[in-house]
């Protein structure tokens, strides 16, 4: 069976959502929700000011993936194409 390795991890930063407050988040895929990894810090703060920099707004976006992946989940399975399958499941994202 193929699928639900669940390699990539999910992390939204959420400056500005109605119904959510702002910090660092963890998707959970498991069932399908959010947990709270961190309030608003400094290393926050700056994540969100070095995305609206990039993106060339004046503030940060309302919410940012970060995208993280785990090589030990799929490199089994995958070996010498792990990292070529993580980077087509981010462009799938």
């Amino acid at each position: 069976p193929f699928g639900a390795m669940y390699e990539l991890e999910i992390y939204p930063l959420v400056t500005r959502c109605d119904g959510l407050q702002p910090g660092l988040y963890h998707y959970r895929p498991s069932d399908h929700g959010l947990e709270l990894v961190t309030e608003p810090n400094p290393a926050v703060q700056t994540l969100a000011q070095m995305a609206a920099i990039t993106a060339t707004l004046e503030q940060p976006p309302q919410v940012v993936l970060l995208i993280a992946a785990r090589f030990q989940r799929i490199q089994n399975k995958y070996q010498s194409m792990s990292y070529a399958v993580i980077l087509k499941h981010v462009g799938v994202l």
